[in-house]
């Protein structure tokens, strides 16, 4: 059996082969190529390895293109290129991660964007984006800003949903925060008229005497309070928003569990609104 020992092996397009049959014994460290994204082999080859420090991850060359070596990480949101696919996500794939903004892309995003996603109420995963300039909007299938994201119009889950929510205007744009909350930009019914008084206005999800022909578009659970009210009492416009009354809306993360709202007509709720995946249903 021969031994090779080398001190060090200097020059250009050297290669050690070591026979099939045989193996290669390190006794030493053994210390990988340290390279960024942008300073990668410019003619990789099938096999080759290193250590990404842009991305802090081992990757390895499959021939194809560079992938992280010994399988998949989780995209932890904290760039554009490790965009995670929603809040709930996220939240699954890191759960003890703290309230904030991550990049997330979701299937039907155009491209990641920085939303709030929290880590706390429900056990996690509501993820938030935000408008501050429109187009304003009355009506559930009016052209909206998150037509431009791939999002959706956030849709207020439960109570606790709906402090997530509030945390995410805190974030985004704390020195409008009362603009966000003119109405209830998500839940309506398809038809006019009727009268709701004796229901309460959340979903069967929450079970009780809830008002089944409201809904919010997904088809999943949905809140507004916790005890009839007395709207909506018939002036109703079909698909259009419901009017929070000034005293009753979101003061900072404190959220009223009876929620006062009007359902005259359709109301604007203005220009500034939140969206989401609302992937956590």
């Amino acid at each position: 059996m021969s031994t090779l020992r080398l001190s060090q092996i200097e020059g250009s397009n050297q290669t050690i082969t070591v026979p099939s049959g045989h193996k290669l014994v390190i006794e030493g460290n053994f210390k990988v190529p340290l390279w960024t994204a942008a300073a990668r082999p410019a003619v990789p080859e099938i096999g080759f390895i290193g250590y990404n420090t842009d991305d802090e991850t081992f990757e390895i060359y499959n021939g194809a293109e560079w992938v992280i070596a010994g399988g998949d990480v989780a995209p932890d949101g904290s760039s554009p290129d490790k965009a995670s696919t929603s809040g709930l996500q996220l939240a699954s794939d890191f759960p003890s991660s703290s309230n904030g903004l991550y990049y997330i892309k979701s299937p039907t995003m155009t491209q990641p964007v920085q939303m709030y996603v929290d880590f706390i109420e429900d056990g996690g995963g509501y993820d938030f984006y935000y408008t501050s300039s429109g187009p304003g909007i009355s009506y559930v299938n009016d052209h909206n800003a998150g037509n431009f994201y791939g999002l959706n119009l956030w849709e207020g889950r439960s109570v606790n949903n709906w402090r997530a929510a509030a945390r995410a205007v805190q974030t985004f744009d704390s020195g409008n925060f009362a603009s966000y909350w003119e109405g209830v930009g998500h839940v309506y019914k398809p038809n006019g008229g009727g009268n709701y008084t004796g229901c309460i206005m959340r979903s069967g999800y929450y079970g009780g005497n809830n008002c089944g022909e409201w809904r919010v578009r997904s088809g999943q659970r949905w809140w507004i309070r916790d005890s009839t009210h007395s709207e909506p009492n018939g002036d109703y416009n079909g698909n259009g928003f419901l009017r929070i009354y000034g005293g009753s809306r979101p003061s900072g993360t404190n959220i009223s569990t009876n929620m006062g709202y009007n359902d005259g007509g359709a109301y604007g709720i203005g220009s500034r609104y939140l969206l989401s995946t609302n992937t956590k249903t």
